[in-house]
């Protein structure tokens, strides 16, 4: 098992004090250097559609981005690996930030699963580009986008979206498997795929399509994590190994900005090992079911970025390796 750690980190709104450096390109250098250091050997990065201020800034999101101050995609991936990290274990795309740039542009959110398809063929490029082991996809938007699209006016609604949406994770895993490139699926405590929902797309989809839990949701969802990664043990790839303390007491996955409550707790996400998720428990289920692949580590919006750094790699030592 390969302990990574998700970008995901360091997000530049919500980062604490004098957050908007965060969207310079100095603030990321430095950040891979922390994580080259602290002898991190890949990580997980969010890839999202072309964005003019996301392409201009130093994070690397985009493929506009990369180009802008890399050359190329190759140009990024050869720099970090002079910075002293060897690998990028996957891509992260999201059918919310697909909905997003379709609504930026004003074009019809309705068609957004399409818009999916396209970006995913860009993404597994991408990928093939950055020589990343593969894409991970969280193939729907989170509730309140759906209701505010129609879904639920109509009771046959979210059985016709699985449907499509099983057609489209399908396709998806054809065109990743061409490039030699893995496709898994991630699933939400917010999306209509929480916790056990996932089964329905995962039991209707190619056996080759992958399941990347995050153990997290899984919790907030009051999901069995240990039965769930038995189950699928199989298929398991790009392990999302965070933590939470949250409860969500007030049906919060059907409110929009979930991740950003407006009701009780306020923060969702915590380090890796502060929380109530059984971390330890789970890489021991993990180890048990033979699972190697990669298990990405890190709290999502970290306050202090630096500091996260180093507690997650103090507790992937002394903890998650001692197991």
């Amino acid at each position: 098992m390969k302990f990574g750690v998700n970008l995901g980190i360091l997000e530049p709104v919500t980062c604490g004090p004098d957050n908007m450096s965060r969207n310079a390109l100095w603030y990321w250098e430095s950040m891979y250097k922390w994580l080259s250091a602290t002898d991190f050997p890949g990580f997980e990065m969010t890839y999202k559609p072309w964005d003019f201020n996301l392409g201009r800034s130093g994070m690397p999101f985009t493929r506009a981005s990369m180009e802008t101050f890399y050359g190329s995609l190759k140009g990024f991936r050869e720099h970090i690996g002079e910075l002293g990290i060897p690998e990028i274990a996957a891509l992260h795309i999201t059918a919310g930030d697909v909905v997003a740039d379709y609504q930026t542009r004003s074009l019809d959110e309705s068609r957004w699963l399409e818009g999916l398809l396209e970006f995913s063929k860009e993404a597994v490029d991408s990928a093939a580009e950055l020589g990343a082991e593969g894409v991970v996809v969280s193939p729907v938007p989170d509730f309140a986008c759906l209701k505010e699209m129609g879904l639920f006016e109509n009771s046959s609604g979210p059985e016709r979206l699985m449907e499509d949406l099983t057609r489209t994770v399908d396709r998806m895993g054809e065109i990743a498997g061409q490039a030699g490139i893995k496709l898994a699926v991630r699933n939400e405590y917010w999306s209509l795929l929480h916790g056990d929902h996932v089964d329905d797309l995962l039991d209707a989809a190619d056996e080759k399509i992958l399941y990347s839990p995050d153990v997290a949701s899984l919790y907030i969802s009051k999901v069995d994590i240990y039965e769930k990664i038995r189950k699928y043990k199989d298929r398991l790839g790009f392990v999302l190994l965070n933590d939470t303390f949250f409860e969500d007491r007030h049906d919060i996955y059907r409110q929009p900005l979930p991740e950003y409550p407006q009701t009780g707790a306020q923060r969702v996400y915590c380090m890796v090992g502060d929380g109530k998720v059984d971390t330890t428990g789970i890489v021991k289920v993990l180890k048990e079911v033979g699972y190697e692949g990669w298990a990405i580590c890190g709290s999502h919006e970290a306050t202090n970025v630096p500091k996260a750094i180093l507690n997650l790699r103090w507790y992937i030592n002394y903890v998650l390796k001692k197991v």
